[in-house]
């Protein structure tokens, strides 16, 4: 998968950046799955509590994952075009 700086001629292509094993992938995902709620003031999502009628903001994963898809195209997708892990066998 090239990086960003890659695609767009920021920096040469390393070789190494694309041997990225499933379990690679994995941890990386997860990681970044954990922490997306510090990218909530970005991707913001303005919903309404019915019990309490109070608003809140929360994370747009749908905001979010079009956005990835636009910097990142070649980003693994499942069927349902959610980010996802390959399964093993499936080329990056």
């Amino acid at each position: 998968m090239p990086l960003f700086s890659e695609r767009y001629g920021y920096r040469q292509q390393k070789k190494l950046t694309y041997n990225i094993s499933n379990s690679m992938y994995d941890v990386i995902l997860h990681n970044c799955i954990r922490y997306k709620e510090y990218l909530t003031h970005i991707f913001q999502l303005e919903s309404t509590d019915f019990f309490l009628g109070e608003k809140f903001v929360s994370f747009n994963d749908t905001l979010f994952a079009s956005k990835m898809k636009i910097l990142i195209p070649s980003l693994f997708r499942n069927e349902y075009n959610n980010i996802a892990v390959p399964e093993e066998g499936v080329f990056l």
